[in-house]
């Protein structure tokens, strides 16, 4: 009858964890800037590789002390890949791009910066400050780019 019991209470138990994992939340990183806080919202099911290399770095305090080292006014503003000093930061191996997976590039999106070679983004991110429909990602083709 214990036996039961307590197999009863484990599945139930074991059922309430999967319920809650399969509603959790999105992971949500507070960013505390000298121009206020934000929250981001990552969406790991649209860049589960991009998420959790953000989320790295977040968490190993990474992007403490850094600046936003490159800002355009109606694109981005690019962050996460200099301190204070302009000492570029410590980077892990890149990751895939997943941008042709992701959500599109809308006002205050983040994305993972990369230079000119497809699948280089490390570290750096940055947050478009304005819609932009011709800067999707189209396939890791150098003449695909923009």
């Amino acid at each position: 009858m214990n036996i039961k019991r307590i197999l009863l209470c484990t599945i139930s138990l074991t059922l309430a964890l999967q319920l809650q994992l399969a509603h959790a939340e999105n992971p949500k990183v507070k960013m505390d800037t000298s121009k206020g806080s934000m929250i981001i919202e990552l969406y790991p099911e649209k860049a589960p590789l991009s998420v959790a290399n953000f989320l790295a770095y977040a968490n190993a305090g990474a992007y403490d002390s850094t600046i936003y080292h490159r800002v355009i006014k109606d694109f981005m503003n690019q962050g996460g890949g200099f301190t204070e000093d302009f000492t570029k930061v410590k980077t892990n191996a890149p990751t895939a791009n997943e941008a042709i997976h992701g959500p599109k590039k809308f006002k205050y999106t983040l994305a993972m910066a990369r230079t000119g070679v497809p699948q280089s983004h490390t570290h750096q991110f940055f947050i478009h400050t304005k819609d932009h429909a011709t800067h999707f990602y189209k396939s890791d083709a150098a003449d695909d780019m923009q």
